[in-house]
C-alpha cells in the first residue's frame, strides 16, 4: 500500500481510508476495468463480427494498468479469477450474438471464445511490445485475421 500512495502521491492513510485492504484496492482496479470495458462496447464499440480490436485497444491504451490486471493477473489469482471469468464472458455473450448471421450454430461458442481469446491476448502482447505510433497496423493486421477466421468458420456453415 506504501508504494501505491507514493505512485499516487498521497499518504497510505489516505489509501487506507478508501480501501481497507489491498485485496480491496485489486478489486476495485478489476471493477474499473470491466465496467470501462462494458461501457465502451454498448456505447458503439462493437464490430461486425464481435468487439472490434479498435475498440479493445481504445480501452487498453486509456487504462493499460487495469487491462493488465483484469486480464492477466486476475485470471491466474483464484480469488479474483471470477472478475475476470465475468469480463471475458461478456466479450464472448457479444461475439457469439455478433457471429449469428455468419457461423453455424455449432461453431459458434467454440468460434467466440476463440476470437475472444486471440484479441485480448493479441491486444496484451501488442501493450507489451507495440509501439504505439503504429496502433493503426496493430488494429488493421488484428482485424484481418479475424475477418480470416470469420470466413473459414463461415465456409463451414455450408458444410
Amino acid at each position: 500500500m506504501a508504494d501505491i500512495s507514493d505512485a499516487v502521491g498521497v499518504s497510505h492513510l489516505i489509501v487506507y481510508r478508501h480501501f481497507a485492504s489491498k485485496e480491496q484496492l485489486y478489486e476495485a482496479v478489476i471493477e474499473r476495468a470491466h465496467a470501462h470495458l462494458d461501457a465502451k462496447l454498448a456505447a458503439g464499440g462493437m464490430g461486425r463480427f464481435g468487439p472490434s480490436p479498435a475498440t479493445l485497444l481504445r480501452i487498453v491504451r486509456s487504462d493499460p494498468p487495469g487491462f493488465v490486471v483484469l486480464w492477466r493477473h486476475a485470471a491466474r489469482e483464484p480469488e479474483f479469477r471470477r472478475l475476470h471469468d465475468r469480463s471475458r464472458q461478456r466479450l464472448v455473450d457479444l461475439t457469439m450474438e455478433a457471429m449469428r448471421p455468419h457461423v453455424a450454430k455449432r461453431d459458434r461458442a467454440w468460434a467466440a471464445r476463440a476470437t475472444v481469446t486471440y484479441l485480448v491476448e493479441a491486444t496484451v502482447a501488442w501493450l507489451d511490445d507495440g509501439d504505439p505510433r503504429l496502433d493503426d497496423r496493430f488494429v488493421a493486421a488484428t482485424d484481418s485475421a479475424l475477418r480470416a477466421g470469420i470466413r473459414s468458420w463461415s465456409a463451414t456453415r455450408r458444410s
